[in-house]
């Protein structure tokens, strides 16, 4: 299950979401579990980022970094 501070922070806004992991690097993010179906996530730093289950259907990952991310399910 997604952690809700991870998913408050998320949608907030992806500038606050960027600015917050060049501060902390070292969080586990976990948005497992979570629906963004249609959401514009264009340019997010998702590094590492567990996203198992997540339902991405047709939202925008443009320029979204997902390396070592979690994206099973």
């Amino acid at each position: 299950m997604a952690n809700q501070e991870h998913v408050r922070i998320l949608r907030t806004h992806g500038g606050i979401w960027n600015e917050w992991r060049r501060q902390d690097p070292a969080t586990r993010l976990d948005l497992s579990g979570i629906s963004l179906i249609r959401e514009p996530i264009v340019g997010l730093d998702l590094r590492g980022t567990d996203l198992r289950q997540a339902d991405l259907s047709y939202a925008s990952l443009r320029e979204v970094a997902l390396t070592g991310a979690n994206l099973s399910g």
